[in-house]
């Protein structure tokens, strides 16, 4: 549907944000696509685990 390689469910919004510009898009359409692929999970605002 949109081009966009398969993003991990544990992507941050900094991960989305890379990925819009990588590919030249709006991160709404990436943020679109990572809510098709993972729809019951939102980004995380930080990486996991890290401390």
């Amino acid at each position: 549907m949109s081009g966009l390689p398969p993003i991990p469910i544990h992507a941050t919004v900094i991960d989305l944000r890379s990925i819009a510009a990588a590919h030249e898009v709006p991160i709404v359409y990436v943020l679109d696509e990572y809510m098709r692929q993972h729809p019951h999970q939102e980004p995380a605002t930080r990486a996991q685990g890290v401390r």
